[in-house]
């Protein structure tokens, strides 16, 4: 695999045909991660070879519709500098003595060259690609003792920070229409998926123009470039506003317009972001959770207020909440909708909901790759959108579904490709 300098990865809209997608096929990362789901923000229990089984089945379906696919893995090796660089950051020694000891001197300084960055450089420098890389997804410390035999030193504990959500590969960072928007992710397990992403860009040549600054938090799942003049951004659990007014000020977005879809009331993990309670099937259809179904179930207002923006428009409207502007950069507030469905009436998509319990299998999170086709984790998905005219092809996915996600967050697509 080559890098490809100049390459330009674009979302024109997501009903534009895909031209590549990339993913990441767990190992150890997810391996160490399996034995506290729920710290790593999984749902429930997975199984490595399975999740490479259910991604192995994307590319080969993928590659059958000319799509190119990129993993995250090898990306990373295309640049060895920069990968011994980062491995190099994500291991760590640690000595664990008192400076103050009666230890043989000139074993001790054996001991000490052992815990030294010199020693850890000499190590990451033999090092094949496949285990730099290792390190990087498990981000091992060493805690080092003193001996007085053998290579006088042992590790004392080993522990691992692994990056347990690399696999959503659609969350470290939003494809705009103008390119690559580096994000920050909301939760600490996942902080380090971002820094490992940029260098993916950066190695495939990818156009990276803008990265979210510390103090707030965007994740791919709730981005959508809806229509060719059009953006949406989910605010709630994990992305917050401060993020789309850093991307209408830096005018990062591309679109005309730009759709600000607030959830002040839920803020659960179930609906963490956008594209687990909508998504759109093609340009006439979308697909949504049925809010009022969910409040039967859940108890509680789902519903979410909706913001549009407008960079073309000389008057605007005043806020109904302090929380959001009447304007940022060349964008002003033009439309406040109370309900998301009135708002989707507006673009005039044709909604098809679906039941909490659909929505809880991954019926939403779907992976439209254009000219009316889209992937699905859910078997019954085919049935519901059968007067659409959309082709469904079903993908086996469950070991990746438990961990929290399904075919459209474990996908960062770009729609043109161009050198």
């Amino acid at each position: 695999m080559e890098p490809l300098q100049g390459t330009e990865f674009i979302q024109l809209s997501e009903n534009t045909p895909a031209q590549f997608v990339l993913i990441h096929i767990p190992d150890k990362d997810v391996f160490i991660s399996n034995w506290h789901p729920s710290s790593a923000l999984y749902e429930d229990v997975t199984e490595i070879s399975s999740i490479k089984y259910c991604m192995k089945q994307l590319t080969a379906i993928l590659n059958r519709h000319n799509i190119k696919v990129f993993t995250v893995r090898d990306c990373l090796k295309l640049n060895k500098q920069k990968l011994e660089e980062l491995a190099f950051q994500n291991l760590t020694y640690i000595n664990t003595e008192n400076e103050n000891n009666t230890y043989d001197k000139e074993k001790f300084k054996k001991f000490l060259y052992y815990c030294s960055d010199e020693y850890k450089k000499s190590i990451i420098s033999k090092l094949y690609p496949d285990q730099l890389v290792d390190i990087i997804i498990t981000k091992p410390t060493y805690y080092l003792k003193y001996v007085e035999h053998n290579t006088y030193i042992e590790a004392k504990q080993i522990n691992f920070n692994p990056v347990s959500g690399l696999v959503f590969c659609r969350d470290q960072q939003i494809t705009t229409q103008k390119g690559v928007v580096i994000g920050r992710a909301f939760s600490s397990q996942r902080g380090a998926e971002n820094e490992i992403m940029e260098i993916v860009f950066k190695n495939l040549g990818a156009k990276i123009i803008g990265r979210i600054p510390e103090g707030t938090f965007l994740e791919g799942g709730d981005f959508f470039v809806a229509k060719d003049d059009l953006c949406m951004l989910g605010i709630g659990l994990r992305t917050k506003i401060e993020a789309a007014y850093y991307l209408m000020k830096n005018n990062l977005l591309g679109s005309r317009r730009f759709a600000i879809v607030v959830d002040e009331n839920d803020l659960d993990q179930q609906r963490m972001h956008l594209d687990t309670y909508f998504n759109i099937l093609n340009s006439v259809y979308c697909v949504v959770l049925d809010f009022d179904d969910c409040f039967k179930v859940c108890g509680k207002n789902v519903n979410r207020k909706v913001y549009l923006f407008d960079r073309k428009c000389e008057d605007g409207i005043k806020s109904d909440n302090e929380k959001i502007k009447n304007e940022c950069g060349f964008y002003k507030l033009t439309h406040i909708f109370e309900n998301f469905y009135d708002y989707l009436n507006y673009e005039n998509y044709k909604m098809i909901k679906v039941s909490n319990k659909q929505q809880e299998e991954y019926m939403i999170n779907f992976l439209n790759i254009g000219n009316n086709t889209v992937l699905s984790v859910n078997p019954f998905f085919k049935e519901l959108v059968k007067e659409t005219g959309v082709t469904v092809e079903y993908i086996e996915f469950k070991a990746v579904m438990n961990m929290y996600g399904a075919m459209h967050c474990a996908t960062q697509v770009g729609r043109r490709m161009t050198a």
